[in-house]
């Protein structure tokens, strides 16, 4: 992760990490394991946090 300072209001500096290709290649991965894993778990009607698609917790129109 790259870090990066951004300067406050007050003079003082306030950090941002900026993720670099290896972390975002890093947390796809885990992604996609995450999901393979949890989205078993979901039962037909269960919509609220399924990342599926046709299966949000949105109401379709």
């Amino acid at each position: 992760m790259r870090r990066k300072y951004i300067p406050k209001g007050n003079g003082k500096e306030r950090p941002l990490g900026i993720p670099v290709v290896e972390d975002r290649l890093l947390q796809g991965a885990a992604r996609l394991l995450l999901e393979a894993i949890f989205e078993a778990d979901f039962e037909p009607v269960s919509y609220a946090y399924s990342i599926l698609p046709g299966r949000s917790a949105r109401l379709p129109g």
